[in-house]
């Protein structure tokens, strides 16, 4: 289609951005049944018991990876109870899957492959518009992922426990827990509600910002700060901006603000988890997504060489060929193509035994 036709690539991959959410959600909403009844199958209940942890047989959860790589390179010791290889959710398989990850899209983790951010980011959108708007400009607002991040390191280190698993983790609700069979386990399971319907429910409805996952979780502070060593930058052309300011109330992770726009600053903060939200709502298309050790442009020699060949008439479809090549190797395709493949690695297998067993429930 876009080879005999004068529309640009770059309206497709623009639309890449606005069906990353519909895929991205519907990975978290499908990953709950697979896992819950699973967890039932082989214990009996959602409930951990004291056999599981004491025989690390507890699925790892890639939340806690900053929380427990500190420990570990300080201790020498692993802090969570699961087991280090083995199964589908051991310790060495989700570091190695991780690490792949952070190399390829960098924060973008957050946006494309987590399965549990698909839960404020599909609650994020049920409004039109926000109820509530923070001042996010303010320090105390606009760092405190980062201050939750040295808390629960410091609170690891100090009781070498997962402190944010047993006490903070939102996700307990729809994933797995402890027995309740103390006073303890009681008020955690209380604050883990709490958390789940304020942090993923209702602040994100309300706010239409993914707070959970902005302000709250480990995981997006640690990589917000190993970003940087991702090639992968939204940027800003000023040259075309027209100051609307819809990238601002669009962005669900207030990473571009009303201060970045008027001081022309060319990047969002550094928590953008290059969700594309701002590049598919600006209409100019001044928001762009690049390469940070080249200028990817959409003109250069290789391409002009074959403009000048199409303004002589002659091998017109062999120009369009190079050209269709040329931009399937842009940043704004080949991040979104490891983004979505790498999404469908992490959440395909839980979203199929949802549908597997659905299907034979009903059929």
């Amino acid at each position: 289609y876009f080879l005999f036709n004068n529309l640009h690539f770059d309206d497709l991959h623009r639309k890449n951005f606005f069906f990353r959410r519909i895929f991205f959600v519907s990975i978290a909403i499908l990953m709950v049944p697979s896992f819950i009844i699973k967890l039932i199958e082989v214990r009996g209940s959602m409930a951990l018991n004291y056999d599981q942890i004491i025989f690390n047989e507890v699925p790892f959860c890639h939340l806690v990876i900053p929380i427990v790589i500190i420990p570990l390179l300080l201790t020498k010791s692993i802090i969570f109870p699961a087991k280090l290889y083995g199964s589908y959710a051991s310790f060495y398989v989700i570091i190695f899957i991780w690490l792949i990850s952070t190399l390829i899209v960098g924060k973008g983790w957050c946006s494309w492959v987590c399965f549990y951010g698909g839960w404020d980011d599909g609650f994020s959108r049920f409004s039109k518009r926000s109820f509530l708007n923070f001042n996010y400009e303010n320090p105390k607002i606009k760092y405190f992922s980062f201050i939750m991040l040295i808390f629960m390191i410091l609170a690891s280190l100090i009781t070498l426990t997962s402190a944010y698993c047993e006490w903070f983790c939102p996700f307990k609700l729809v994933t797995e827990f402890a027995n309740i069979n103390s006073f303890s386990t009681y008020i955690a399971t209380i604050i883990f509600i709490i958390l789940f319907f304020s942090l993923v429910v209702f602040l994100p409805i309300i706010t239409r910002k993914r707070i959970q996952c902005t302000y709250f979780c480990p995981l997006g502070a640690f990589q917000s700060l190993l970003d940087y060593i991702n090639p992968y930058k939204i940027k800003i052309d000023y040259s075309k901006c027209i100051k609307c300011f819809k990238c601002v109330r669009e962005c669900p992770m207030n990473s571009i603000s009303r201060n970045i726009i008027e001081n022309k600053i060319e990047n969002p903060f550094i928590n953008c988890s290059k969700c594309g939200v701002c590049i598919n709502n600006c209409p100019v298309k001044a928001i762009s997504l690049e390469f940070i050790f080249m200028k990817y442009e959409n003109e250069n020699i290789f391409v002009k060489f074959f403009n000048k060949i199409k303004e002589k008439n002659k091998f017109y479809i062999i120009q369009k060929i190079i050209y269709m090549f040329y931009e399937l190797f842009s940043p704004m395709a080949s991040f979104t193509f490891a983004g979505y493949l790498l999404g469908y690695i992490i959440g395909t297998a839980f979203g199929i035994d949802t549908i597997k067993r659905f299907i034979n429930f009903f059929f």
